[in-house]
Order: C-alpha cells, then sequence, then structure tokens
C-alpha cells in the first residue's frame, strides 16, 4: 500500500526548488561572511582604540 500524495511534481516545480535552494545557500553564505567581517572589524577597532 504506498502513499499517493493530493498533487503531482512536475518538472516545473522541481525547477523552482532547485532556484529557491540555491537563493537559500548563497543567502546563507553571504550572511556567514558577513558575520566574519562584523568580528574582524569589532577586534581591530578594539585594538585601534588599545593602541592609540
Amino acid at each position: 500500500m504506498s502513499y499517493q500524495p493530493p498533487f503531482q511534481i512536475t518538472n516545473h516545480a522541481l525547477n523552482r526548488i532547485v532556484d529557491i535552494t540555491q537563493i537559500l545557500t548563497r543567502l546563507s553564505l553571504t550572511n556567514s561572511r558577513n558575520l566574519h567581517l562584523r568580528k574582524e572589524n569589532r577586534l581591530r577597532a578594539i585594538q585601534s582604540s588599545l593602541l592609540g
């Protein structure tokens, strides 16, 4: 006995899923890079305030 969902998965739907996944992956990578840059800038600011 197999489950039959009340919809069909079409090529169009699969293509949209791929597009969404790619966008989310890019956003995730961008956010992690921005977090790293913020940490670096904070460390530089602290260091310059200690030295200056």
